[in-house]
């Protein structure tokens, strides 16, 4: 399983990550900060990638999108965002393995939303 990190994370995460024997490409390594949403989307679901963005708000802008290609994503929670790159280092390094392992379980493709403590829940693509 490859990770796709979206712009929105810190590109510091994925080497945390290597560290973890996690394979991970970051949005930078193959987009131009303009490059729209849909555009992704498509790149990481015709490459079997799984989506890991902090922003619900391409959920909510994307539906349409999202139900045509169907990518695996990983929502994460905003709570950790906003804590700072320590913090989510941290998290990233206690918790990411554990919401993997949960994640590598459910039926694929599979869209989830992750909470602080690294409970996921499936989410409905009509929400």
């Amino acid at each position: 399983m490859v990770f796709f990190f979206d712009r929105n994370i810190s590109p510091r995460l994925i080497h945390t990550l290597g560290f973890q024997g996690i394979s991970a490409v970051h949005h930078n390594d193959k987009f131009n900060q303009d490059t729209q949403d849909p555009e992704i989307i498509e790149y990481v679901a015709e490459r079997g990638l799984v989506l890991v963005t902090w922003d619900l708000q391409l959920w909510r802008e994307h539906r349409a999108v999202l139900r045509t290609f169907f990518p695996k994503m990983i929502l994460l929670p905003n709570s950790v965002k906003d804590s700072g790159l320590g913090y989510q280092v941290d998290w990233f390094r206690q918790d990411w393995l554990r919401v993997i392992e949960k994640y590598q379980a459910l039926p694929q493709p599979a869209i989830v939303k992750v909470d602080p403590q690294g409970r996921i829940s499936v989410m409905d693509l009509n929400d």
